[in-house]
């Protein structure tokens, strides 16, 4: 995500070589997210799992309430 210059950037690149289309399934695309910013990136994205990544369970709650406003 980082060398992608950030977690849109990466899922555009992923989804450019057709990663998670293999014999005509569709693979979900997870990222891990580690700060509110880059999971609201994630949702925005398309992201089909977001797991939210070593956050304090308030950092967690905060995340998933932005979440619930879209």
């Amino acid at each position: 995500i980082d060398r992608a210059g950030g977690v849109g950037a990466a899922v555009e690149a992923l989804r450019a070589t057709g990663f998670g289309k293999a014999k005509g399934k569709q693979v979900p695309l997870c990222i891990e997210a580690r700060t509110l910013e880059e999971t609201l990136e994630a949702y925005e994205a398309g992201c089909d799992l977001i797991l939210l990544d070593n956050m304090t369970p308030a950092e967690a709650g905060r995340c998933v309430r932005e979440l619930d406003r879209r």
